[in-house]
Order: C-alpha cells, then structure tokens, then sequence
C-alpha cells in the first residue's frame, strides 16, 4: 500500500529531474544545479529554491537566463519562462526591446514581459535593427566540424516591427543586407 501511495505521489508531483546552469544571486557566479527543474505539460518549470537564487538584471521586470532542457529561457520573478535562441552561449539578447525563440510556424519575437510580438513563418529571423529585421524562409543551423553553427540558405528578405515584409524574401543574404541599408 505504501508502495503504491509513493508512486501515485510520483505522477501527481514531478520530480525536480532537469540539469540547469544560471546565474546565481548567493554565489555571483554560474551555478549548476543537478536537479533544478520539472517538465509540467511538456514546459519546464524551476524549483522555488533556483527561482528564489536567480540574479535578474536591472531593467525594468527584471529577467534572468536560465539553461536548461538543453535550452536557454528568459525568466520572470513570477517564474514564467520562455525558451529562446542561443546567442554566445546564453539566452537571445533584447534588441529594440524584442528577443528571439520559436514561434508555431517559425521565428518569434518575444517583449520583455515574454509575451509573443510577432509569429512569423520564415525559418530564422536577425535580432532587430532600426525598426527592420532580416528574415530568411529556408534558412537551417549547420554544425562544423569546430562545433560552431552557421545558417545555410539563401531566400532572406526584410520585415518591419509589424511583421510587415518591407522586401519578400528571395534574395541572397548579401543582397537583402545591402537592400536592407538602402531602405529609408
């Protein structure tokens, strides 16, 4: 009977089972922590003990970096996380205050609060500049032999913060990048 009490405790509360590696508030330093982390409805949820030693930045809401899952997310003080991409081995940094992480089809571009902006079909899409951020629909990551990845396609175009598509994809990269520094 214990047995089984035991293991229906097991389903109704996951175990804190997933690695991670943030920055922590006690130790000023990288921390990581076997155990930090569980997977509620396919999402990761950290344990109060990490949420409560994260170091969030300064800016306004403050937002801490977390990997874990093998993925790097975006944290809020409330615990609601969102996974993004990886930039220099950390989470995605906000450019004109939008970061980027999977979308439903593609591509999205998250605020700070971690509330989706944009939900784009392309395949990648550059960190925004100017109001204007190149997108490409065929792009894919490719790992070299050095461990590093690049993206190999070339249908890149140009969107604007609204999503809006200033130049439709189809040009090389350095076509839409010389494009792109034309456009007023």
């Amino acid at each position: 009977m214990v047995t089984i009490l035991a293991l229906l405790a097991s389903l109704v509360t996951p175990a804190a089972d997933l690695p991670c590696t943030y920055l922590s508030k006690s130790q000023q330093e990288l921390h990581q922590v076997q155990a930090c982390a569980s997977l509620e409805n396919g999402q990761p949820v950290l344990n109060a003990g990490v949420l409560a030693d994260l170091q969030f930045d300064g800016a306004e809401g403050g937002l801490a970096q977390v990997h874990v899952n093998r993925r790097w997310h975006w944290v809020r003080p409330d615990g609601h996380m969102q996974e993004v991409l990886t930039f220099d081995n950390g989470a995605d940094p906000f450019s004109e205050g939008l970061t980027r992480g999977p979308g439903t089809k593609g591509v999205a571009y998250y605020d700070r609060s971690l509330q989706r902006i944009l939900d784009l079909p392309y395949a990648w899409g550059m960190p925004f500049q100017d109001g204007r951020a190149l997108v490409c629909a065929d792009c894919v990551e490719s790992t070299g032999a050095d461990e590093h990845r690049a993206l190999v396609g070339d249908t890149w175009g140009v969107i604007d913060r609204a999503g809006k598509e200033v130049l439709a994809p189809g040009l090389s990269l350095q076509e839409a990048v010389s494009r792109r520094d034309l456009l007023p």
